[in-house]
C-alpha cells in the first residue's frame, strides 16, 4: 500500500472514530430563556430553565415519536442526511481504498454524488442553532462535543477522499502506457 493510501486509510480510521463519538455525545445545549422575566421564570420554575442536551439519536426519537408528520419528515430526513449517508460515505471510502473488488466507474460516480449530501447534517445543526437563538426571550446554544466531533468526521473524510481520489488517478496514469 503506498503512503498515500496509508495516510487515506488512517484519517478514515480517525473519521470512523469521530462519528461513532458524534452519535453517542451531546451535539449542543440548549439554555432557555425567557427575556427580562427571566430571574423571576426561574424562580417560580427553576426545572423549565435547565438547560436541554441533545443528541442526535436521542432528537431523532423525540421528532419520530411525535404527532406532527412534519416532525416526522424531519426525523427521516436527519436519519438519513446524519446516519445512512455518511455511513455509504465512509464504506465507499474504505472501498476506494483497499480495492478489495474492483468498482464500476457509474456506481463508485453515484455513490460519490450521494455521499456529497452526507454533510448536510453539520447545515441541519447549524439551521437548527440559528432557529433557537431567533426565539423570543433570549434562548441560548451552546455547542457541544458531539457536534465538533461531526465536523471532524466530515472534514477527515472529505480529506481522505481527496488523497484516495488522487491515489487512483495517478493509478490510473501509471498503468496506462
Amino acid at each position: 500500500m503506498s503512503g498515500g493510501r496509508r495516510s487515506a486509510a488512517w484519517l478514515v480510521v480517525l473519521s470512523c472514530v469521530a462519528f461513532g463519538l458524534a452519535l453517542v455525545l451531546p451535539l449542543f445545549a440548549i439554555h432557555p430563556a425567557a427575556g427580562k422575566w427571566t430571574p423571576l421564570a426561574k424562580l417560580l420554575s427553576p426545572e423549565t430553565f435547565q438547560a436541554t442536551t441533545v443528541t442526535l439519536p436521542g432528537g431523532m426519537v423525540e421528532l419520530w415519536q411525535g404527532s406532527n408528520p412534519i416532525d416526522i419528515g424531519l426525523a427521516i430526513v436527519l436519519g438519513l442526511c446524519s446516519l445512512v449517508l455518511p455511513m455509504i460515505k465512509l464504506a465507499v471510502l474504505w472501498w476506494e481504498i483497499w480495492e478489495v473488488v474492483p468498482m464500476s466507474d457509474r456506481m463508485l460516480r453515484f455513490f460519490r454524488v450521494v455521499s456529497r449530501y452526507a454533510m448536510i447534517e453539520v447545515f441541519l445543526i447549524a439551521l437548527l442553532a440559528m432557529w433557537i437563538k431567533s426565539m423570543p426571550g433570549g434562548n441560548g446554544i451552546t455547542l457541544q462535543a458531539g457536534t465538533w466531533c461531526f465536523t471532524a468526521s466530515v472534514l477527515l473524510s472529505l480529506i481522505a477522499s481527496r488523497i484516495a481520489q488522487a491515489e487512483a488517478a495517478s493509478d490510473t496514469n501509471l498503468s496506462s502506457p
